[in-house]
């Protein structure tokens, strides 16, 4: 949600931050970047959760599998794209990341690795976002030049991204069992509040 909508507002952000003429050569690469790091989102969220459970040579396996591939897809790939070559590379790089996060998954972390879990935490949300962030971006947004409708249309886009999000994961059962889970953990601080008036009753 808020990586995104990058994809719809890259030229009129672009536009306000640094002029015209860098915004129609920056325009492309920004938006190259920002599959990039959404395709990246998934590895983040591996590396935290491998990190969490102590396997860190996991983390390290998917590091120098990606920096590997970013690097020489961008070297492949800079007579043909230019400048934009490293946005590419990057994009080459976070698919191996995925590729690379699922088959671990799948291989070291038991029932965290069946198919419709990481289908529901990992391809449908990002795939969710990308197609949304597509759509809009086809249909064209009206380009702005202050950062007030930047920012207005940024957060009104990453919002409905989030809704898209929400709602497809809500049709697999695991996406609503990762919803109650959530609403669980929101629900802990304000039981642990409740509970303090009795608390301290109990112990005078």
């Amino acid at each position: 949600m808020v990586i995104a909508p990058l994809l719809v507002w890259a030229p009129s952000l672009l536009l306000v931050w640094v002029g015209f003429e860098a915004s129609q050569f920056a325009t492309p690469v920004l938006r190259v970047l920002a599959v990039g790091g959404l395709l990246g989102c998934a590895g983040n969220v591996f590396s935290l959760y491998a990190l969490g459970v102590a396997k860190t040579r996991y983390i390290a396996l998917l590091g120098v599998a990606t920096a590997v591939t970013t690097t020489i897809a961008s070297v492949l790939l800079l007579r043909t794209f230019g400048f934009a070559a490293a946005g590419v590379g990057s994009v080459a790089g976070m698919l191996i990341n995925v590729v690379v996060m699922i088959w671990l998954t799948r291989r070291h972390f038991g029932d965290h690795g069946q198919a419709r879990r990481i289908f529901a935490a990992i391809v449908l949300p990002i795939g969710t976002a990308l197609a949304a962030a597509a759509a809009l971006t086809v249909i064209r947004m009206p380009i702005q030049n202050s950062w007030p409708r930047v920012i207005i249309g940024y957060s009104m886009t990453s919002l409905l991204i989030l809704l898209s999000i929400v709602l497809m994961t809500n049709l697999t059962r695991d996406g609503r069992e990762s919803r109650a889970d959530l609403w669980r953990l929101a629900q802990l601080p304000l039981s642990w509040l409740h509970g303090l008036p009795f608390q301290r009753r109990h112990r005078s």
